[in-house]
């Protein structure tokens, strides 16, 4: 069976995280370690920006990581994503706030 076509599916991070985020939810996993690789990495991010609390750690190998990929996030989501100050991170869900939670 052909895949979809790019008009009838959306072949973007954002839905790949949350078919993802689904389907560990139909599993009942309440907690998990995403490996992230290559391309891989902006959707597992993607994952855990919004249930930072679902992921007990984060292995990451030559992943897309940058600020960059926000260019596709809503611009609600792009909202929280700011430069890094010394102020308190806030606790919603944001690029910097997800890299000072998980930074090891």
């Amino acid at each position: 069976m052909a895949p979809p076509s790019s008009t009838a599916f959306a072949y973007t991070f954002d839905r790949f995280a949350e078919i993802l985020n689904r389907f560990n939810e139909a599993l009942g996993l309440s907690r998990y370690t995403p490996y992230m690789q290559d391309h891989g990495g902006p959707v597992g991010f993607r994952m855990a920006m919004p249930h930072p609390d679902r992921v007990e750690a984060l292995i990451v190998q030559d992943a897309v990581a940058h600020n960059p990929m926000t260019q596709s996030m809503s611009p609600e989501r792009r909202s929280g994503v700011t430069a890094p100050t010394d102020t308190k991170v806030s606790t919603t869900p944001s690029w910097n706030g997800f890299i000072l939670t998980f930074a090891v």
